[in-house]
């Protein structure tokens, strides 16, 4: 399991495993509020075609999302 600052360290290029699925970051935005700064990453998978977000909050105490965005259209 990686550490937040090993999470907040990605950038796009970045290879990692999510649910024994490996993922490259293809893009990364920042997004900044004052003085909190935090991350989202958009992983593609090679091997099966899927997507998914993974945002790594400002505070290391807040729990990192993983969510495929098709799943939120209804």
């Amino acid at each position: 399991m990686a550490t937040w600052d090993q999470l907040a360290a990605l950038r796009p290029g970045a290879a990692l495993r999510y649910r024994d699925e490996e993922f490259v970051i293809e893009r990364t935005i920042r997004f900044e509020e004052g003085d909190c700064v935090w991350f989202e990453h958009r992983l593609s998978s090679d091997g099966t075609g899927r997507s998914l977000w993974l945002e790594i909050p400002a505070d290391p105490d807040d729990a990192v999302i993983a969510y495929d965005s098709s799943e939120m259209l209804d």
